[in-house]
């Protein structure tokens, strides 16, 4: 496994266009049979290259594959921040109906780990009234906190950040016709990780034409925001993953339990975005 890093990585090195990330992909079982094989190691040898700016996403592949150490070549970025929550309420009438990823909306959103240079994102539903105060034309319609605790001070008292969320309200419609390309996106993927979810609980009960039909249905959901695709390629990728599992899931051979495995997985990774990219486990 280090012999395949550091082989990407030295092309990448080698090869640096103005513009494009630099990015490796590594498909192992996690199985690290050959030089550096413990965890520590390996972790700082991820470390080092990022500190290099070249990326490492990990992909998981066999039905026996060490989930951890995986995951561990993915969270090298240095950590500002733990057990991180983001709690988002309603205000003046709004009621906050779904946070993408979290089913516990009072609780919010789960964030984990911050990491130094990690930009993350939160999909939250939500619905008002639209009606404001008379003689103004925006209303306080959400407030949210970010709440984490430092990483030297675990039992500590955390560092909260709070703010408001305001909607200005027109009465042309025309003016919000246009979604943002990045929140397309973002609703795109995690609307597939709800369907992956629902495959894998198919395909357990031994619904496999429902979840076939699904699988269909994510495809075709992805395809139609594919033109809003970002510099990263996400939704090309996360297509291109789709479409690897959709032929797989056409194998009647293959074990059901690794199916609904690595749909859970590839549920997992999508609610696991961020602007950094993926960290694949599927």
């Amino acid at each position: 496994m280090s012999g395949a890093i550091e082989v990407a990585a030295s092309l990448l090195e080698k090869y640096v266009y103005n513009g494009y990330s630099r990015c490796m992909f590594l498909f192992s079982d996690g199985q690290a049979n050959v030089g550096m094989k413990t965890r520590a190691e390996l972790t700082n040898l991820v470390a080092a290259y990022n500190n290099k700016g070249i990326i490492t996403d990990s992909f998981g592949i066999g039905a026996d594959f060490d989930t951890e150490i995986m995951k561990v070549l993915v969270n090298v970025f240095g950590i500002c921040g733990s057990a991180a929550r983001l709690i988002v309420r309603g205000k003046n009438g709004a009621v906050v109906t779904k946070i993408w990823g979290d089913k516990n909306i009072v609780a919010g959103a789960s964030l984990g780990e911050l990491y130094f240079d990690n930009r993350r994102s939160v999909l939250c539903e939500f619905t008002t009234s639209g009606t404001a105060v008379a003689g103004e034309n925006e209303i306080e319609t959400l407030t949210y906190e970010l709440r984490y605790t430092r990483p030297n001070d675990p039992t500590g008292e955390p560092t909260v950040i709070k703010n408001t969320l305001s909607l200005k309200l027109v009465e042309d419609e025309s003016l919000v016709m246009e979604i943002d390309p990045r929140v397309k996106i973002m609703c795109a993927t995690q609307t597939a990780a709800d369907m992956d979810k629902k495959v894998a609980e198919l395909v357990k009960d031994g619904k496999r034409k429902e979840a076939m039909d699904l699988v269909t249905e994510k495809i075709a959901l992805l395809k139609d925001v594919e033109q809003f695709d970002d510099e990263r390629g996400t939704i090309s990728l996360v297509l291109r993953l789709a479409e690897n599992m959709h032929n797989k899931f056409k194998d009647e051979t293959v074990d059901k339990e690794l199916i609904c495995r690595e749909y859970e997985h590839q549920a997992y990774l999508l609610e696991e975005d961020d602007d950094q990219g993926f960290a694949l486990f599927a």
